[in-house]
């Protein structure tokens, strides 16, 4: 009996650790990384009768510091600020002279992740909602 409990035991325990070791958590990719990052950004407008779907192509290039370079299709560079929550698991993305945008990070894979944003606007008596979406590709 006392062996039976103790190989249970023991079985509980690898197990625990094999899911453990397992899951993905979004410290260890980005937020630890430094590194040049593909991106797909997906930006979908609503309003009445508007909806638009726009999609660009960058280069985002991290430094573990919490500053970075964007680079887009046609090679224009902006340098930006980001840090990331570890609690929440959101990610803090800021422009120089612009508001900060905060995107959940919503699927994060060894050399991949998504962020996602949604934010409103009311003009006159429109609702605008703007959805954005990056999906980002590490190529280092």
């Amino acid at each position: 009996m006392k062996r039976t409990l103790t190989k249970l035991g023991l079985l509980i325990l690898s197990v625990t650790f094999f899911l453990a070791s397992c899951s993905k958590a979004p410290d260890k990719i980005l937020y630890k990384k430094s590194g040049k990052w593909s991106a797909i950004l997906t930006f979908h407008i609503t309003s009445v009768g508007y909806d638009e779907t726009n999609t660009s192509s960058a280069t985002m290039l991290f430094d573990k510091n919490g500053s970075g370079t964007f680079t887009d299709g046609a090679g224009v560079v902006v340098t930006f600020t980001w840090s990331y929550s570890k609690d929440s698991e959101k990610l803090t993305y800021q422009e120089a002279g612009d508001d900060p945008i905060v995107f959940d990070v919503t699927e994060m894979e060894k050399k991949s992740e998504k962020w996602h944003n949604v934010s409103t606007e009311i003009i006159g008596l429109d609702t605008w909602v703007y959805d954005l979406t990056v999906d980002l590709t590490s190529i280092d």
